[in-house]
């Protein structure tokens, strides 16, 4: 038995590094018991891209994410939190819509991005809990949000902005057309 007594470290040792890297918190096991809850964030509406234009108001303002956890237990409560990462406080946890069948979802309330101050895009970061506890599903990439700012606007990298034409063995490169959202004459 002595001359085996070497492969119990070996054993522990394989065990150690060959166990899953991933592991789940309390709450983020999937009801099916293998794999965590799924789901996932899809921008329903991009808003007005003219950051100037994109106010409350008219329906088709606002950006608009819709939120579905899949693989729920039944009777756990799904709670998200959207950061928009354009300066705005992050969304206070709201409760997803229990639609059965281990399906979670709900549409966000329209954000309206900033007018000053603007980047040409935003992507915004979901954070979930279930029953209350942090859970770092898997719901792949965010959506992006594209915003142009009016020509000039003050502050705005987005209006800063230079178009060029190269020049190519002497040919004048083919024309660019550069949108940028109508702003106020100065002229």
């Amino acid at each position: 038995m002595r001359r085996f007594s070497f492969l119990l470290p070996v054993l522990f040792a394989l065990l150690f590094f060959l166990a899953p890297d991933t592991s789940l918190a309390q709450g983020c096991l999937g009801a099916d018991g293998v794999s965590g809850i799924g789901g996932g964030v899809t921008r329903i509406q991009n808003g007005v891209v003219c950051s100037n234009l994109d106010v409350p108001g008219p329906a088709a303002n606002g950006g608009i994410l819709q939120i579905q956890a899949t693989n729920v237990f039944a009777g756990d409560v799904v709670s998200y939190s959207i950061n928009w990462n354009d300066g705005s406080a992050a969304t206070p946890f709201i409760n997803l819509v229990n639609l059965g069948g281990g399906i979670h979802q709900i549409n966000s309330v329209p954000h309206f991005f900033p007018t000053v101050n603007t980047n040409c895009e935003y992507t915004p970061t979901t954070t979930i809990k279930v029953n209350g506890v942090l859970c770092n599903a898997n719901f792949g990439s965010p959506p992006i949000f594209f915003r142009w700012n009016k020509e000039g606007a003050a502050n705005s990298p987005s209006s800063a902005f230079v178009v060029t034409s190269v020049a190519s063995a002497g040919v004048i490169a083919g024309l660019t057309n550069v949108e940028v959202c109508a702003g106020v004459s100065t002229v």
